[in-house]
């Protein structure tokens, strides 16, 4: 039988603890990686972390009422 390698490197997913990352492929844990303070990750400036959360910051959109104007009835 000769070994059989195959790279799921797009397929991995991170989840993030109070002390450490996990590496995961499906829901097997491939790594732990510890993290002394997670206030030491160096995230961009539109990020944040919350607990095990990682928010993106974003402005509010804008609500739009319609995508077309000019319609008799809402038919166009």
């Amino acid at each position: 039988m000769t070994n059989h390698k195959r790279d799921i490197t797009k397929f991995l997913n991170v989840k993030l603890k109070e002390d450490h990352l996990l590496l995961l492929h499906k829901d097997e844990v491939v790594a732990k990686l510890p993290l002394k303070n997670k206030e030491d990750l160096m995230l961009f400036s539109n990020y944040e972390i919350k607990g095990d959360k990682v928010y993106k910051k974003a402005e509010n959109p804008s609500l739009v009422e319609s995508y077309v104007e000019g319609c008799d009835l809402g038919w166009c």
